[in-house]
């Protein structure tokens, strides 16, 4: 059956992690079984979900073992900075986002960016944990920037797109979404964890306030901003109202 399969696969992960030097994420073992079952017709369970996770084992680590080559030419070719969607260290927040790729990836692909010598942006999403998750998406992110000195913090907020599977676990309760001033605290907690030099930019339309600066000389300036935004009543926050913060003189 299918559920046997699974069973059997997640057995079997570790073997072809290490045989193929990848991380294969449980979802892709579910997937594996479940459409090898529908739609390859001529071949039996398991030994199909078998093959099928092998191969796609093999063409990933090929495809791995091929990319700071890659880099290197874009690198010559006048490419001088990479901007890679990390959203969250944490790995819960991850499979809510389906990002399809585990932090230790990101890392892994982060390090390998600035090695041949080019920039790098990485982008965390605020509120991405939902109110249950906010103080771990916080701390493992900034946890994770640490480890990875991007040269580039951009922050960008979650706004959910009606019709997908987060929008409707927003509609039914299962996540509760962040307040304005919750996205907010998100910023100033992820800014004051964050013991690396790098730019940090705030300023994507999707931010309920704008701020940009280079930590830690900025930190003092940047965490007063958004003291004063959270002075403001939630009232006049709207997804159609966006606050410049600049402090009163």
């Amino acid at each position: 059956t299918v559920e046997d399969t699974i069973a059997i696969l997640r057995g079997l992960k570790p073997r072809y992690d290490a045989h193929h030097g990848v991380r294969i994420q449980d979802a892709a073992l579910v997937s594996a079984a479940t459409l090898s079952h529908r739609y390859i017709a001529d071949r039996k369970l398991p030994d199909k979900a078998v093959d099928l996770i092998d191969e796609a084992g093999s063409r990933l680590r090929i495809e791995n073992e091929s990319l700071p080559g890659e880099l290197d030419e874009l690198r010559r070719l006048g490419l001088s900075r990479i901007h890679m969607g990390m959203e969250s260290g944490n790995e819960k927040v991850l499979e809510i986002l389906n990002k399809g790729v585990d932090v230790a990836i990101m890392e892994e692909a982060a390090n390998e960016i600035r090695r041949v010598g080019l920039q790098l942006t990485a982008y965390a999403l605020i509120g991405a944990g939902g109110a249950a998750l906010s103080e771990a998406h916080v701390t493992q992110t900034a946890a994770m920037i640490n480890r990875v000195r991007p040269d580039t913090l951009a922050l960008q907020t979650l706004v959910a797109i009606p019709q997908t599977p987060l929008y409707e676990q927003i509609q039914s309760g299962e996540f509760e979404q962040l307040s304005p001033h919750g996205t907010i605290m998100e910023i100033k907690a992820l800014l004051s964890a964050i013991e690396v030099e790098l730019d940090i930019n705030c300023s994507h339309i999707s931010n309920h306030c704008h701020g940009m600066g280079r930590l830690p000389e900025d930190r003092g300036r940047l965490l007063n901003e958004l003291d004063y935004t959270l002075s403001i009543k939630e009232s006049q926050f709207n997804p159609s109202t966006l606050i410049n913060v600049s402090l009163p003189e």
